[in-house]
């Protein structure tokens, strides 16, 4: 019987790191962004049954990431990493802060300027949403999506 803390673990912990068949994967939805209720992001094609959007292609994930990412910093003022985590994740929020920190070399509470380090910031958050790394196709993605 699965407890309510293991249904929430983080597909990075539940599926072999880089599964194909992941959900996240399967929906080229790198960073398991959630569809907007009354619209689509460009390159979306529908939603999941738990409400994330299904892109035609990663690339559109990425960038669907990077502007969620963008507004959280600029519209709303989240400058750590935990106030990321707490804002985009539904759950397993100490493990995923404590991954990003870790990786980032940052404490979760720590200001930071998300904007210079987005592209570090989305590869990271690619690994732990989805199992997998960013393709080496996408890194010069991130950084134009970066610098828009």
């Amino acid at each position: 019987m699965n407890s309510p803390a293991r249904a929430c673990l983080a597909p990075a912990r539940r599926q072999a790191v880089g599964a194909e068949g992941t959900l996240s994967r399967k929906a080229g939805n790198y960073l398991n962004v959630k569809a907007p209720s009354d619209s689509y992001w460009l390159g979306q094609k529908g939603r999941d049954a738990h409400g994330h959007a299904v892109f035609v292609s990663p690339e559109w994930s990425l960038r669907a990431g990077t502007l969620v990412l963008r507004s959280y910093y600029q519209r709303h003022g989240i400058k750590t990493v935990r106030g990321i985590v707490e804002r985009f994740s539904t759950c397993n929020h100490a493990e995923y802060t404590k991954y990003l920190c870790d990786r980032l070399k940052l404490d979760p509470d720590e200001e930071f300027n998300v904007l210079k380090r987005m592209p570090e910031l989305v590869r990271h958050m690619v690994r732990f949403e989805s199992a997998a790394d960013v393709r080496p196709e996408h890194i010069h993605l991130l950084d134009v999506l970066s610098s828009i």
